[in-house]
């Protein structure tokens, strides 16, 4: 069987989504002061200098933002395609979803929109050997939804502030945005955490020295 310990990639994937919560935190920090300044600027208040600090170090931190997308967006996707492919391995249910298709389905418009929440559904059902409740899974990909499209309406609105006010309107927009994010990336390590779990208490992974380090994951996820 072609295994790989699934708890090799849930560590990392689990400490970086703790530190993009940080990240986005500061953002939020950030997204507030500016607010409060361009309403200052709006009111004839000297706030130049201040908006520029601010401006510039709201700008770095989008860029860790991004480059921590893309990286915690890769293991995601590793951490699915593996519970996928050893849980096909390990258990005798059917699998409707390739480990391909669980991660290929993202990128196909539409589709994008049910398959990767039908087959996160699978590996959640099949990691825990019964039915479980999957009301969470619903608000895991309710909140990704939601996401997408209040980064994509902060984005526009950004392109189009030509002004004070919509500057302001700007920064109020990425403060939902980033805000929400918070949110999202706390249901994430539950997800990832609950089904890793599970996953290691119902399967031996043949092979592996992964059962070595079963306690010690469980352990750290029992805090989140």
């Amino acid at each position: 069987m072609d295994l790989k310990p699934l708890s090799r990639l849930a560590t990392p994937l689990l400490v970086l989504l703790k530190v993009q919560i940080f990240v986005l935190i500061i953002a939020v920090i950030f997204d507030v002061t500016q607010i409060y300044l361009f309403q200052q600027a709006s009111q004839g208040v000297d706030v130049v200098d201040s908006l520029e600090a601010v401006l510039n170090g709201n700008g770095i931190v989008g860029l860790v933002q991004v480059a921590l997308f893309l990286v915690i967006g890769i293991i995601f996707l590793k951490w699915k395609y593996r519970a996928n492919n050893n849980l096909r391995n390990l258990s005798t249910h059917e699998f409707e979803h390739t480990p391909g298709w669980a991660v290929g389905s993202y990128f196909v418009p539409i589709v994008n929109l049910v398959a990767p929440y039908n087959a996160m559904k699978e590996i959640w059902t099949v990691a825990h050997q019964q039915e479980e409740n999957t009301r969470f899974l619903g608000l895991w990909w309710g909140a990704w939804i939601v996401s997408g499209a209040l980064g994509q309406l902060s984005f526009r609105i950004n392109m189009r502030a030509d002004d004070l006010e919509s500057y302001t309107y700007s920064a109020a927009a990425d403060f939902v945005s980033d805000g929400f994010d918070v949110l999202l990336n706390l249901i994430a390590i539950v997800l990832v955490s609950r089904i890793t779990t599970a996953y290691q208490q119902n399967y031996a992974e043949a092979g592996s020295q992964d059962g070595e380090r079963r306690d010690e994951f469980t352990d750290d996820a029992s805090g989140f």
